[in-house]
């Protein structure tokens, strides 16, 4: 887990010194990141397996929030539609009339405003919240949402 935490302290180092880093060095270090955290987290006992989630992440001035869930194919009809009504384009919203930026099971994307990760009211174990503090290197949270 160690072995790839020094590269990811770095990103912010960087782009706070004003270092300009490309679209691929930041895609890699974000996949570096989920990587690392999808294989160190132990997630609770009533979760499904992690192959089973759409997995989503954003850095927040806590750590490197993380969200697992589970989009119905309700869900991804609702969000289609919804976003059809919309002049703005918030994730997961498509740009320029593109295709939703919902992932498929077993998929991660990474978010850049963390403010608008997946939520939803209640569904338990198939909505998981994760905050990872890459300062201590450990998880703060990683609980189910509530019950409906």
């Amino acid at each position: 887990m160690n072995s790839n935490f020094p590269a990811f302290l770095s990103l912010p180092l960087l782009l706070s010194a004003g270092c300009s880093i490309t679209e691929e060095e930041l895609e890699d270090e974000r996949r570096k990141v989920s990587e690392m955290i999808e294989a160190a987290v132990k997630l609770p006992e009533d979760a499904l397996p992690l192959h089973r989630y759409e997995r989503y992440y954003a850095n927040s001035d806590s750590g490197v929030l993380a969200v697992y869930t589970v989009h119905s194919a309700d869900h991804r009809q609702f969000v289609q539609e919804h976003c059809r009504t919309i002049d703005e384009a918030p994730f997961p919203c498509p740009l320029s009339g593109g295709e939703l930026m919902l992932v498929d099971p077993g998929e991660s994307a990474w978010i850049d405003n963390p403010a608008e990760m997946p939520s939803k009211d209640g569904g338990g174990c198939s909505h998981v919240n994760i905050l990872y503090s890459p300062d201590r290197q450990k998880f703060v949270r990683v609980e189910c949402n509530a019950s409906y």
